[in-house]
């Protein structure tokens, strides 16, 4: 097998028809069948990636074989193409027509070594889905050509001759674009392989462009879009839109899907699954039964049964579903036998659906089953608060008390203008019952009741309540001949020093009189004629507020004053014959002091004065 006598150059990244076209043109011939037939080439082999046609042409042109066969696409008995590793599909390659790159084949005319004919060389990743755009000029690929007869198919030259001098108009009328973010990802995935660690590189190689395209154009151009209809800009758009999602494996696919629900959600149509995703879905369920797109039906598979409102059986791809994950309140109006317009004010008032909730309509309200059954079993074993008092025997207006301390937690807020009476819950009541009497021994039949106790300890109730549910009480009984709130008996020993406030510190003014031997009419003339400071502070017994002497103020007074029984007392004389002998040496009482019931003088006054014997 002879080299040719006249060659050209491989150049990097052309395709081998290209290659052979050129080869062709270089010996004089129009057409590459034609000169396949001179040399005995396989053409039909090399556009197949046969490796005898392909070495055949090695020889023939004397290039590189490793660089030819790189950039081959080998198509097998099935039809189904790969390019340096990367699974093509089937019928995936360009095959009608021709794009290029005019301004590339603008720079391959300087190349004035070759023959002018020969010069312009195709690119092998032109052929590829999904790639437009060239990434050297930042221009979108132009069609060129069309190969309206099989004998210029994959025939390069043969369709790219004719149009070289129109090369630098199609060059300026190109659409200037940087390369998309797919486009960027199929040509280094094309390079180097893929990588394994984003979703797409799970996927065959030619199925990231289609999945790309199919749902970007649902999210840009509506539901019932066909591809078919979208000129290569648009297709362009919808690719590179389709990669941003696709980019992000599950949580960005869920994300599109979500902007396609809330789309979806304005319209008042009964929804599907075709009227939520359009012909995105339609492209997955029956236009194509391809098992690579299985991680990502199942996405949607996952989405659907975490996002909308479908019951057990109801099938996805063929596939149904296991358990309810989302509730609408037509469904579970449906499955409770509960009217949707009160569902609706009490899931509400639970917080399950928002206000923005309330326009939409009964199918289109959605909420997680689990929380929905979960508050719908609960609202059926509810009952009032006056229901609630007996069911705990709490006397009135103890239930009041409990529901104001948090005790008792209604499952649905009453006093308001949806519903009048608060609905309780018997399990929250019994949970509740259970904490309350955790530590109580049933042998132990001594003690009070909460009411009573709360009332011989000078405490509110519920701070006993407290105590229990708290675990704070150990002595704790069981009234044989009541029940729940009522039969809790307690010690009222053991509460009252848990219960008993913080000491002010301060003497009550009967602890002043009994510690000074002071009437009580003096002590209030001096505090109330502000002779000796006092304040109010809260008796940490009774919790009444009540007029106190500090002790420290107690004592600077009595430092500095004296009163004649007082000084009577400490000197051990007559109060009278006392007051005579200060009166004899000139000692007169403080006349400060002369609205109060006493004698009183000031002790440096009667310091220096020799007191009589007793």
């Amino acid at each position: 097998m002879a080299k040719l006598a006249i060659t050209a150059p491989l150049f990097d990244g052309e395709s081998p028809p290209s290659y052979a076209s050129r080869l062709a043109r270089a010996n004089g011939r129009d057409l590459v069948r034609h000169f396949a037939l001179d040399v005995r080439l396989d053409f039909h082999g090399v556009v197949a990636g046969r490796p005898e046609s392909l070495d055949h042409l090695v020889h023939l042109g004397g290039c590189d074989p490793d660089r030819l066969v790189s950039w081959s696409t080998r198509v097998d008995a099935a039809g189904s193409a790969s390019m340096r590793g990367q699974d093509l599909g089937r019928r995936a390659m360009t095959r009608s027509h021709v794009m290029v790159c005019p301004a590339c084949l603008d720079d391959d005319l300087g190349n004035e070594a070759i023959d002018l004919e020969a010069r312009p060389f195709g690119r092998a990743v032109w052929q590829v889905p999904g790639i437009r755009t060239c990434d050297r000029h930042g221009a979108a690929l132009v069609r060129i050509a069309d190969a309206g007869s099989p004998h210029v198919m994959h025939d390069f030259a043969a369709l790219v001759v004719p149009r070289l001098g129109d090369l630098q108009t199609l060059a300026g009328q190109a659409l200037r674009r940087p390369p998309s973010d797919l486009e960027v990802y199929l040509s280094r995935r094309l390079q180097v392989g893929a990588e394994g660690s984003a979703f797409a590189d799970t996927l065959p190689f030619y199925a990231v462009p289609r999945l790309c395209e199919n749902f970007g154009a649902v999210v840009c151009f509506g539901d019932d879009v066909r591809l078919g209809d979208l000129d290569d800009d648009r297709r362009h758009e919808a690719a590179a839109v389709g990669f941003s999602f696709v980019a992000e494996g599950e949580h960005g696919v869920r994300t599109a899907l979500e902007r396609l629900q809330e789309r979806f959600g304005a319209r008042r149509t009964a929804w599907g699954l075709q009227d939520l995703f359009g012909r995105f879905y339609e492209w997955l369920a029956y236009e194509n039964e391809d098992r690579a797109y299985d991680p990502v039906r199942e996405i949607v598979r996952r989405h659907v049964s975490e996002t909308m409102p479908i019951g057990a059986g109801f099938s996805v791809f063929g596939e149904e579903v296991a358990s309810r994950r989302v509730h609408s309140v037509h469904s579970l109006a449906q499955d409770h036998g509960v009217h949707p317009k009160r569902l609706r004010k009490l899931l509400a008032t639970a917080g399950l659906i928002s206000a923005p909730d309330m326009i939409k309509s009964d199918d289109r309200v959605l909420v997680e089953a689990d929380r929905a059954n979960e508050f719908m079993r609960m609202l059926s074993d509810t009952m009032s608060l006056a229901d609630a008092a007996w069911y705990l025997n709490v006397p009135r207006p103890h239930e009041q008390l409990l529901l104001k301390a948090g005790h008792i937690r209604p499952a649905v807020q009453g006093g308001t203008d949806v519903f009048k009476d608060h609905a309780i819950s018997k399990t929250s009541l019994d949970a509740f019952l259970v904490k309350l009497l955790a530590a109580a021994d049933p042998r132990r039949v001594e003690g009070h009741s909460i009411q009573r106790a709360a009332k011989m300890t000078n405490c509110g109730a519920m701070e006993i309540v407290a105590l229990l549910i708290d675990g704070r009480l150990t002595r704790v009984g069981v009234d044989p001949d009541s029940r729940g709130y009522l039969s809790v008996l307690v010690d009222v020993a053991e509460v009252l020093p848990l219960v008993r406030r913080e000491d002010h510190g301060g003497l009550s003014l009967v602890e002043v009189q009994k510690r000074q031997c002071w009437s009580d009419g003096l002590v209030k003339a001096l505090v109330d004629q502000g002779h000796l400071p006092s304040s109010v502070g809260v008796n940490p017994v009774n919790r009444c507020p009540q007029r106190i002497v500090l002790p420290a103020d107690l004592e600077k007074f009595d430092a500095t004053y004296v009163t004649l029984m007082t000084l009577a007392r400490e000197c051990g004389v007559h109060f009278r014959r006392l007051n005579k002998h200060l009166s004899a040496n000139g000692v007169e009482p403080d006349p400060r002091f002369s609205e109060v019931p006493a004698t009183v003088f000031r002790r440096d006054a009667v310091a220096s004065i020799e007191m009589p014997p007793g």
